[in-house]
């Protein structure tokens, strides 16, 4: 009866339609439980007042791109204010004033931006953090969680932090979920 229900789990686990971005952050112990939640009737109407024009990949943040390696980075911003190895997850993040690096074996994981920025150069294209603009170059949120909204283009995740009591900006992240 038991390799019954492991072959029926294993038939139907393709169809879960779970996306490898969200089931990540629900696997780690410090995060909440993220829900997505469809959006208010006043987002919904001014998505339909802006006439959404959604860019279609997520490639750099602030220069840096995902496909760069340690030397491309050095090249495009210089020496950093400060080098951190965390030893746990073998990362180091090169930090800079505007953004912080992380890479793994030398090559870009994720790019993070933080202390509240008011704009942010997406593939070259500056957008700003207003929610309107957010709207206009990304459409909807493919997720909404306590801590953040999550806009993903293929494997490659843009997470725009808010703080979970004023839903203010505090931080962005733009991460590739296929580098392990």
């Amino acid at each position: 009866m038991l390799n019954v229900l492991f072959l029926l789990f294993g038939l139907l686990y393709p169809y879960t339609n779970v996306n490898s971005v969200a089931a990540e952050e629900l696997l780690q112990p410090t995060m909440k439980l993220a829900v997505w939640q469809p959006p208010s009737p006043a987002l919904s109407a001014e998505i339909e007042d802006i006439g959404v024009n959604t860019m279609d990949s997520l490639e750099s943040m602030n220069d840096i791109s995902l496909n760069d390696d340690l030397r491309a980075v050095l090249e495009k911003k210089g020496n950093p204010d400060a080098i951190v190895h965390d030893r746990y997850t073998g990362y180091t993040e090169y930090q800079y004033e505007d953004i912080t690096v992380g890479l793994s074996d030398d090559l870009v994981y994720y790019v993070h931006a933080d202390s509240a920025p008011e704009k942010i150069k997406i593939n070259g294209v500056w957008v700003s953090l207003q929610e309107k603009s957010l709207l206009h170059v990304f459409g909807k949120p493919d997720f909404l969680a306590e801590d953040g909204d999550v806009y993903t283009r293929g494997p490659v995740a843009l997470k725009i932090y808010r703080d979970p009591s004023s839903r203010e900006i505090v931080g962005v992240d733009l991460f590739d979920d296929n580098v392990s």
